[in-house]
């Protein structure tokens, strides 16, 4: 079964704060390069994986180590 329910809560919150700093990041590069070029880079794929590890923390079995990793990501997507 799943992890603590608190741990992945709290986790699961500084995944999201964390998020939201990704995607402005992107959404900033976004207008300043081609369409095409946003998906290929480092950015958007550190942004991509987060994204992925946010969905297995909170699936059926997701741990808060899922999801404090995604928070990892994310960091450093929106400082790439």
């Amino acid at each position: 079964m799943g992890g603590d329910s608190q741990a992945v809560g709290d986790t699961a919150v500084s995944a999201y704060e964390a998020s939201l700093t990704a995607v402005q990041q992107l959404i900033i590069e976004g207008a300043q390069l081609a369409t095409a070029e946003v998906g290929a880079s480092r950015r958007a794929r550190l942004a991509s994986a987060a994204h992925m590890l946010c969905l297995a923390g909170i699936d059926e079995g997701g741990t808060s180590e899922d999801l404090e990793l995604a928070a990892s990501l994310f960091r450093s997507a929106a400082e790439a």
